[in-house]
């Protein structure tokens, strides 16, 4: 009897979880002493004193402002929801047009399967390249409705054109060679040479990528092979499919001018980017206009844009919600001040740690911060000030302490409830929680492995330059 109650558990509808969060984050407010760290800015960066930490009168977070919280997400998360709904909702426009199904085809005609996962290669090492490098993790969330179509068209499924975008963007972002919003904070924090130690994080990351390759490529080339094999067989995505009425076995003309356009969209977006520092909004400005521009076109009317944009947009609207109640918790936590106490409180025990020990504690205390911290550079200004002294304290290098942070600032974003943007990814796919934490899960843990390997390594060798 035991075993079959077990066997029916289900996790629950990922809004039931976040609300859940919600509310036991607003519970912890009234009892979890508040406190904080002293604030002060050097040479324009700001940092805190880690011996300043004080407790504070409590300053607890009401029912009625929990749910408060929700609306203010809204506020704090309109760039995202404005991608989602509007910006990723034009791509539609491109699926319903045919255009991803006949260059599939045309590339089946000639290479076969082959060629697919070469493509798949191809898009990975391009968004793990962008966020490898630069930090990027909302500016990829744009492409997830073309690799979606892409991998529809492909024989794959939606899942799989999520994680060709996801995947190596989380990855590349929580083993980076470079990254703006973790390293270099970190690095200037600790007094490091800005982006020292490239060389090393630069063979982890080729390492992760590799590994969330092979995680990609065997889960699709299962489901090509076999369909009852994917774990979203059963949901419907006669929305997200390109419209059937349109195949050709050759590419039309309009077919043509519209792929020539999408290539010129995405160019256009990647220069953006790294040569006039465009932001989501940006980006979102620029598919609006991509949109209506492929509709022209393929031939559409005004009524046929707007009903094929408002076709794929609906189907965003659980992801954006799940956006928002993510941020809702961290507004809770904010508003409480008890992110420091928490901070303070899980740092004391690795004074008592040594040896190569204490860098694989300073990374499981980084995963558990990541769940009510959920900034990479937030996070760096609360807990680099504390893991630098403590470095000292138990023999660790402080580049293997900014190791640590990095490792543990990122890989869990890929999982945890409270990483809103995990959730605008799945929704583009209309993916459950559940059948995503299934997919994830086996990477988090080769990850988590990975970066055990390799702290135990940067211990070994001083990793450094100090």
């Amino acid at each position: 009897m035991n075993k079959e109650k077990i066997s029916k558990f289900k996790i629950p509808h990922v809004y039931a979880i976040l609300i859940g969060v919600i509310i036991i984050t607003g519970i912890m407010t009234y009892i979890v002493p508040a406190g904080t760290y002293e604030r002060i800015k050097v040479d324009g960066v700001t940092k805190i004193d880690p011996n300043s930490f004080q407790y504070i009168r409590q300053v607890p977070v009401s029912v009625f402002n929990w749910f408060k919280a929700i609306p203010e997400g809204f506020a704090s998360t309109a760039s995202i929801i404005a991608t989602m709904l509007v910006g990723s909702a034009c791509l539609g426009v491109y699926t319903e047009s045919g255009v991803f199904q006949n260059f599939i085809n045309n590339l089946l005609k000639k290479d076969g399967n082959n060629k697919t996962k070469t493509l798949i290669l191809i898009f990975m090492t391009f968004f793990a390249i962008r966020s490898g490098f630069t930090g990027i993790l909302d500016g990829n969330l744009v492409f997830t409705p073309l690799m979606i179509g892409f991998a529809l068209a492909a024989g794959y499924d939606t899942l799989t054109g999520v994680a060709i975008v996801m995947v190596p963007t989380f990855v590349s972002f929580s083993l980076a060679p470079v990254n703006p919003y973790t390293i270099l904070i970190a690095h200037e924090i600790v007094g490091l040479p800005i982006y020292s130690g490239f060389e090393f994080r630069l063979i982890i990351w080729i390492i992760g990528f590799l590994i969330s390759a092979h995680h990609i490529l065997k889960y699709a080339d299962a489901v090509k092979k076999d369909k009852s094999k994917s774990l979203v067989a059963d949901i419907d995505v006669s929305d997200l499919e390109t419209n059937s009425d349109n195949f050709n076995e050759n590419l039309t003309l309009r077919q043509k001018a519209l792929l020539i356009m999408l290539l010129a969209t995405i160019v256009f977006m990647v220069i953006g980017a790294i040569a006039f520092n465009f932001k989501l909004n940006d980006m979102t400005a620029i598919l609006i206009i991509s949109g209506i521009i492929a509709g022209i076109i393929a031939g559409y009317d005004s009524n046929e844009i707007a009903t094929k944009i408002i076709k794929t947009g609906k189907t965003f609207y659980m992801g954006s919600m799940c956006v928002v109640l993510a941020r809702a918790v961290q507004i809770i936590l904010t508003k409480g001040m008890i992110v420091d106490t928490i901070v303070h409180s899980v740092s004391i025990p690795l004074e008592k740690v040594g040896g190569f020990m204490s860098s694989i504690c300073m990374f499981f205390v980084q995963l558990i911060l990541n769940f009510f911290i959920n900034s990479g550079s937030g996070k760096a200004v609360v807990t680099m000030p504390i893991m630098s002294p403590l470095a000292d304290l138990v023999n660790v290098t402080q580049q293997t302490a900014v190791l640590a942070f990095q490792f543990g600032d990122g890989i869990t974003n890929m999982i945890y409830p409270t990483s809103g943007l995990i959730f605008a990814f799945i929704a583009m796919g209309k993916i459950s929680y559940e059948k995503y934490v299934k997919y994830i899960f086996p990477l988090v843990l080769k990850l988590i492995a990975l970066a055990i390997v390799s702290l135990i390594i940067a211990t070994l060798i001083n990793y450094g330059p100090f």
